[in-house]
């Protein structure tokens, strides 16, 4: 058995052993796009409503809308400023962003491309409808390489690959 995380948990070292790839978050412009719209048209009205000294329920109906929006479009931009991490494939299980996953306990790996690039990929747990965020990616150099060897890893472990759109949280 060798070590190969600096010698805090024994991994057993196969022949098929992966680099590990820079990740970074998927895209999120029309995410932004469409949360920046809904906090102008709605914090017209808030304004309005301030300026005409109306504050019944529809007012605070509006302004919870866009202090929910703005927060979106926080975590988006943080998220999408962040370091890019690691995704590290090997026998039997991966790991992304430090948390392991088995193969036994992932249900599908959707890939979806736009324009001739890959907008994000979402690895989706048996059991769940819809991607975690940690488990949703987009490589961040050596594309074309990582994709093929994501398949080969999927196809391996009897995991689903599927290019389309995923269902995914914010």
């Amino acid at each position: 058995m060798a070590y190969t995380n600096g010698g805090a948990i024994p991994v057993k070292v196969h022949s098929r052993v992966s680099v590990p790839w820079k990740i970074k978050e998927p895209s999120r412009v029309k995410l932004l796009l469409c949360m920046s719209a809904v906090v102008l048209v709605m914090g017209r009205g808030v304004v309005r409503g301030l300026d005409e000294g109306r504050t019944g329920l529809l007012f605070y109906a509006h302004l919870a809308l866009v202090l929910l929006c703005l927060a979106i479009i926080g975590i988006a931009v943080f998220r999408g400023f962040r370091k890019p991490e690691e995704l590290l494939l090997q026998e039997g299980w991966l790991s992304i962003r430090g948390r392991r996953l088995s193969a036994g306990k992932l249900g599908r790996v959707y890939v979806h491309a736009a324009a001739g690039r890959t907008v994000g990929i979402g690895l989706l747990p048996t059991g769940k409808r819809v991607v975690p965020a940690p488990y949703m990616f987009r490589y961040a150099d050596g594309e074309e390489e990582a994709l093929k060897q994501l398949e080969e890893w999927s196809a391996r472990h009897g995991v689903t690959l599927e290019r389309k759109r995923f269902l995914r949280w914010i």
